[in-house]
């Protein structure tokens, strides 16, 4: 019984090892950072600082590409530097607005402020090279058509199969929407469906679904249920 326990608390700290590896290098530069700087673009990440005079009890951002309508909070370092990070939308040019307390401003470190078409100055960061586009499971659109995408190596090809096409492999091609992200939209009604897709001749599920059952030939596939209420 011991020795099982062991395992089990070794396991349980190898994992969190892997996870922290895995964040290690964004978590030392936010530790490092012992100075304010320009926004900037890090690694995939927005990276924004702030040091506001007084004791301020609240940093805050928000962005257009979410209609200002949520605010984010900054964290507090060892240095007492105000740092905000967030994976980069799939916006070329992120515009957003800094809560210092009650008072909304631009960020008085960056060097792009502009006003917006209302008048408001805001603050600008600029997405250069490709952007890191997400991938999610099936979802309805507001056209009500639904949507599917898989991550690939970049002129790939890929389609769909599934009981909504007869399960033929050459129906339902993807479009390679961004570069190694193909996607499509189907047009189905309410009910439940079984699908995988199909990588350069090779089957895939898909790894943002995590719904799965087992077809008539005993092979796995995805599931997807299909509701409008």
């Amino acid at each position: 019984m011991k020795k099982i326990l062991f395992i089990l608390i070794f396991l349980s700290l190898s994992l969190n090892m892997s996870l922290f590896a895995d964040n290690l290098p964004l978590h030392l530069k936010i530790m490092s950072t012992h100075k304010t700087v320009e926004p900037h673009i890090w690694n995939k990440t927005i990276f924004l600082t702030a040091r506001p005079p007084g004791s301020p009890r609240f940093v805050g951002v928000a962005f257009d590409y979410e209609s200002y309508g949520i605010i984010h909070p900054f964290e507090l370092n060892e240095s007492g530097i105000y740092i905000y990070t967030a994976e980069i939308p799939e916006e070329r040019e992120i515009r957003y607005r800094m809560i210092v307390d009650s008072l909304w401003m631009a960020d008085p470190l960056c060097k792009e402020n502009i006003k917006d078409e209302y008048g408001i100055e805001v603050s600008t960061l600029k997405i250069d090279g490709p952007v890191f586009v997400k991938v999610s499971g099936p979802r309805r659109e507001t056209s009500g058509n639904t949507s599917f995408s898989i991550r690939s190596i970049p002129d790939s090809t890929v389609s769909i199969v599934g009981s909504f096409n007869g399960w033929d492999p050459y129906m339902t091609p993807l479009n390679e929407s961004s570069s190694g992200v193909f996607s499509t939209e189907l047009k189905l009604r309410d009910g439940t469906y079984y699908y995988y897709f199909i990588v350069d001749g090779k089957k895939s599920m898909d790894p943002m679904n995590f719904s799965r059952a087992i077809n008539r030939e005993g092979e796995q596939v995805n599931k997807l249920e299909i509701s409008s209420r």
